[in-house]
């Protein structure tokens, strides 16, 4: 999935003014973050901002909330991955420990069937 984002530098950042201001560079910043949370905080204020034809265009809106949307799939798949490897390891340490459980018990088993040796004396 990781191929599959959108890199912030790709997104066509088109303001309606020419100079960019500050509030045009918190828009940007929030792209770099890679956090969905804060860039759909700054969609919102992108959106205000295009209705009074100030800030990005409409373009960059949508794909500022695409990028936030894959951001997001990604880090559910990461998140679903995560748990799943963890489920694998107690998977593992539950049939290590059965092992060694199952090891010790045959030992006992082997104490009670085998005759024991006796020390030869010199």
């Amino acid at each position: 999935m990781a191929g599959g984002l959108i890199a912030p530098a790709r997104l066509h950042l088109i303001s309606h003014q020419d100079a960019a201001e500050k509030d045009e560079n918190a828009w940007i910043a929030a792209l770099y973050t890679r956090q969905p949370l804060v860039i759909r905080q700054q969609i919102e204020v992108a959106m205000e901002q295009n209705k009074a034809k100030e800030g990005p265009s409409s373009k960059a809106i949508l794909q500022a909330e695409e990028y936030a949307k894959k951001l997001e799939d990604y880090e559910k798949e990461q998140e679903e991955l995560r748990e799943k490897e963890e489920e694998e390891l107690r998977q593992e340490v539950a049939d290590l420990d059965l092992t060694e459980a199952g090891d010790g018990e045959d030992q006992q088993e082997l104490g009670r069937t085998f005759p024991k040796q006796k020390k030869r004396c010199p």
